[in-house]
């Protein structure tokens, strides 16, 4: 024990110059479907800032999904590398997702086992952010099958309190499926340190992984719809308390997501004051 502790004491100073802060942020996500079903699942977010350019960030959720006839579980990976080369922002970003369904009334068990690799670049000019992001999914599961997705975005930011944009998102299957759909966003900061986040997204896709989130629609059905209010109140410079509301349609049935979470940011590189 009085080695680990001297290792610590030694690696404290060289962690604090290479880490100048952590973000973490827990979430905990309910779901309802029209169909019967309910969902519960607990996420885990933490984002280090490397050098005070560079961003490693982690991910982890654990779900649950409970019906009448079957119940599944799931576990999200995911971990993802930024790196600032102003004007430019360089992501790549790896998923894995692993599922157990299990039927009630019958004896069929299936497991989910999915790859996913990202890559993003965004390109920041005075008061505009494009992007263009790929990801390639290896699913493996009920289904065997590659998702290739294409999304470019463009982001305006005409002041601190206000950004607005859209993004179009390709969707490629090698099932036949070759989906098109729209997102549009807007982001609103009042005097009252209330921030407003509102995304619709109208089109189809299927699989969708998020880069900016570090989530994935894990249901073979296509998305015909996502509708999504954020509301975030800055409590202090450190700590953001956050309440979510989606509702995401698709081939079948409805699902009303509510997620309630917080983040909290710790400083580790000594005060230059």
């Amino acid at each position: 024990m009085k080695k680990i502790i001297l290792i610590l004491l030694l690696t404290l100073p060289v962690y604090t110059q290479v880490v100048n802060s952590v973000k973490i942020t827990p979430f905990i996500n309910f779901g309802s479907y029209n169909n019967n079903s309910s969902s519960a699942s607990f996420s885990f977010y933490s984002s280090l800032n490397l050098f005070n350019y560079d961003y490693l960030s982690l991910g982890f959720d654990q779900l649950k999904i409970d019906n009448q006839q079957w119940e599944y579980e799931q576990s999200t990976y995911v971990a993802g590398y930024t790196s600032n080369l102003f004007p430019f922002y360089l992501s790549f970003n790896y998923g894995y997702v692993a599922g157990d369904y299990t039927a009630k009334l019958f004896p069929l068990i299936y497991s989910d086992d999915i790859n996913i690799y990202n890559g993003k670049i965004t390109y920041n000019t005075d008061l505009v952010f494009l992007s263009g992001s790929f990801s390639h999914l290896n699913i493996r599961g009920i289904k065997r099958l590659i998702s290739n997705q294409t999304e470019g975005a463009v982001i305006f930011v005409p002041s601190v309190k206000l950004s607005f944009g859209l993004s179009v998102l390709s969707t490629n299957q090698d099932d036949g499926r070759d989906l098109l759909g729209t997102e549009i966003f807007a982001s609103y900061r009042n005097d009252l340190d209330l921030v407003f986040t509102g995304k619709v997204f109208l089109g189809e896709r299927a699989y969708y992984f998020s880069p900016a989130l570090f989530t994935i629609f894990n249901q073979n059905e296509t998305q015909k719809g996502n509708y999504k209010l954020q509301v975030d109140y800055l409590i202090n410079n450190l700590l953001t308390a956050s309440g979510v509301y989606q509702h995401s349609v698709f081939d079948g049935y409805r699902i009303d997501y509510f997620s309630i979470g917080l983040s909290y940011l710790i400083n580790t590189s000594p005060s230059t004051d």
